[in-house]
């Protein structure tokens, strides 16, 4: 069944930092989804070590899984 628009992606959590970031950078955050999922948006921010030290959620956008990704 179709879904018609729920579904919106209401929070991140950072599981690792990563490396190569850049120091003191920032950059848009992407959300890839196998379904119909649209409308995301978001940005990250990284310390002087280059890592992801913070994320924001601007728009949850609408008709993503109800699942998760890994």
């Amino acid at each position: 069944m179709p879904l018609s628009s729920g579904y919106s992606i209401t929070g991140l959590t950072i599981i690792s930092g990563g490396s190569g970031f850049g120091s003191d950078a920032s950059g848009n955050l992407t959300a890839t989804d196998p379904g119909q999922g649209s409308g995301f948006t978001g940005t990250w921010t990284s310390n002087p070590d280059e890592k992801i030290v913070s994320v924001s959620l601007t728009n949850g956008g609408s008709n993503y899984s109800s699942g998760s990704w890994s």
